[in-house]
C-alpha cells in the first residue's frame, strides 16, 4: 500500500486523488468508531473517559466511547442514543462501563457490551438501519442479551440478586455466576410469569409479544416454580406446549399435565398462584369470565389431564375450590360462524365499565345457558254459590294474592328533544 501511494505521489496530477482517498479511508474508519450521544440528562451525572482517572461532568462531554465510564447520582437518570433512535435508560444512582461500542456502516451491523457496576439499566434497541445487532448487559452473575427488543437489568448491592425484566422482543438470559437471579416477563408492565435461576450456565429464551399477549418461553431443561400472574381481566392462561416433556400445572394442590403436542386453557381467579414447570411452552393471555372460585380448564388438542383425569379435546373440566363437590366436565359448543378478531391494534386491558361489549380474545368460547322466562300464571276467578249474595264492602278487609299479569310489549322510547 505504501509503495503504491509513493507512485502516485510522483504525478503531481493526481494530488487530489490522493487526498481523496485518504479523506475516504479516514471517513470508513470514522463510521467504525461508534458513539453514543448523552441525552436527556436529569440530576448529577459525571463520565470519565477512557485512560483518565477523574470523574467530569458529563456536559463537557459530546459523546461516548469504547472504555468511558458513566455514574448517575441519587434522584438522577439519563439516556445515551445511538444515531438510529436505540437507547440505554439509566436509573439514579447507577454505573456502568462500556466495554465495547462498534458500529459497521458497510454491513449494517452493531455491537454493544456494556458492563452494569451497580443500579438499572434499560435497553431498548431497535432495527431502524441495522439489520444485524448484539447488545449485552454483564452483572457477573447475568449476561442478558437485547436484540431488537427491551428489557430491564438491575444489579443490587447487599447480596440481593439481581433482576432481569424481558419487556419486548426476545431477550436470551444466561445465568455467568454464583448466585441467584430473579427474572420476570411483563406484558404491558402488568402480567406475566416470574422465575429464578439458580444454576450456573442456565439459559433461558423469553420472547414478549405485547399485541398479541403472548409470551413464549425456551430453556435446554425444564425450569420449575414458574409463577404465572394473571391480571384482573385475564382470568384464563392459553399454554401450547412446544417441547417433547410435560408442562405441569399447579393451583392449590390440584395438577394440571399437558402432554406433548397439546393445549389447554386454564382459568383461575386472580387471587390464586399458578405454579408451572416446563422446557418450551407459549403462554396467551385471555379474557374470560369464571363462574366463581373454580379452575377450570379446556382442552384444545392433545392429552390433558386433571388430577389424573383425561379431558377430552374439545372439552372442559372445571373443579371448585374448599368444596367437597365433585368437579363437573361437559363438552362446550362450538359456534356455526369463527368470530372475527380484530387484531389492527394492540388489544389493551380495559375495565369492564369502558367496554361496550365482551372481549373476544383467542381461545374458547364460552357459551351462556339461557334461563328458561317463568310460565304465565291464569287469573283464577273466584266461585258464587247459587242463591248467596256476596256482600261488596266499602274497603277491603285482606289484600288480595296478586296475579302475573301478561308482559306488555316494549316499544323503543322516543327520542328526547336536544
Amino acid at each position: 500500500m505504501k509503495a503504491t501511494i509513493r507512485a502516485i505521489c510522483c504525478k503531481p496530477q493526481w494530488g487530489v486523488a490522493v487526498i481523496g482517498l485518504i479523506g475516504l479511508c479516514a471517513f470508513i474508519a470514522g463510521t467504525a468508531d461508534a458513539m453514543l450521544t448523552p441525552q436527556g440528562a436529569n440530576g448529577t451525572i459525571e463520565v470519565m473517559v477512557a485512560g483518565e482517572t477523574s470523574w467530569k461532568p458529563i456536559a463537557e462531554i459530546a459523546s461516548l466511547r469504547s472504555g468511558d465510564q458513566v455514574r448517575t447520582m441519587t434522584g438522577s437518570s439519563i439516556e445515551l442514543w445511538f444515531d438510529d433512535g436505540s437507547l440505554f435508560r439509566l436509573g439514579e444512582s447507577t454505573q456502568i462501563l462500556l466495554k465495547d461500542i462498534q458500529v459497521s456502516q458497510a454491513e449494517k451491523s452493531r455491537i454493544a457490551k456494556i458492563s452494569l457496576v451497580v443500579g438499572t439499566i434499560t435497553a431498548k434497541i431497535t432495527k431502524l438501519g441495522y439489520t444485524q445487532s448484539l447488545c449485552e448487559i454483564d452483572t457477573g452473575t447475568v449476561l442478558v442479551g437485547v436484540k431488537f427488543s427491551q428489557a430491564t437489568v438491575q444489579k443490587f448491592q447487599g447480596g440481593t440478586p439481581d433482576l432481569v425484566i424481558a419487556e419486548q422482543g426476545t431477550v436470551d438470559i444466561q445465568q455467568i455466576g454464583q448466585g441467584e437471579v430473579r427474572v420476570a416477563a411483563r406484558i404491558d408492565g402488568e402480567e406475566g410469569m416470574d422465575f429464578v435461576l439458580n444454576v450456573p450456565g442456565s439459559t433461558v429464551s423469553l420472547n414478549v409479544q405485547n399485541l398479541l399477549r403472548r409470551i413464549t418461553f425456551i430453556s435446554e431443561n425444564a425450569i420449575s416454580g414458574i409463577s404465572s400472574l394473571i391480571g384482573s381481566y385475564d382470568n384464563f392462561l392459553k399454554i401450547e406446549n412446544l417441547g417433547d416433556s410435560a408442562v405441569l400445572c399447579n393451583v392449590d394442590a390440584q395438577q394440571v399435565s399437558m402432554y406433548a403436542n397439546s393445549q389447554a386453557s386454564i382459568g383461575i381467579s386472580p387471587e390464586r398462584a399458578l405454579n408451572i414447570e416446563t422446557a418450551k411452552a407459549a403462554f396467551t393471555y385471555q379474557q374470560r369470565e369464571l363462574q366463581g372460585d373454580v379452575l377450570m380448564v379446556f382442552n384444545h388438542v392433545g392429552k390433558v389431564t386433571v388430577n389424573g383425569e383425561d379431558v377430552a379435546p374439545g372439552s372442559f373440566k372445571s373443579v371448585s375450590f374448599g368444596l367437597a363437590e365433585e368437579g363437573k366436565s361437559r363438552t362446550l359448543q362450538q359456534p356455526e360462524q369463527p368470530r372475527v378478531i380484530q387484531t389492527d391494534q394492540e388489544n389493551r386491558v380495559e375495565p369492564p365499565s369502558k367496554r361496550s361489549q365482551p372481549s373476544k380474545g383467542g381461545g374458547i368460547e364460552m357459551v351462556p345457558t339461557i334461563e328458561p322466562s317463568p310460565t304465565e300464571m291464569p287469573t283464577v276467578e273466584p266461585s258464587v254459590t247459587p242463591g248467596t249474595e256476596t256482600p261488596t264492602p266499602e274497603e277491603p278487609t285482606a289484600t288480595p294474592q296478586p296475579t302475573l299479569p301478561p308482559q306488555p310489549t316494549k316499544t323503543p322510547p322516543s327520542p328526547s328533544k336536544p
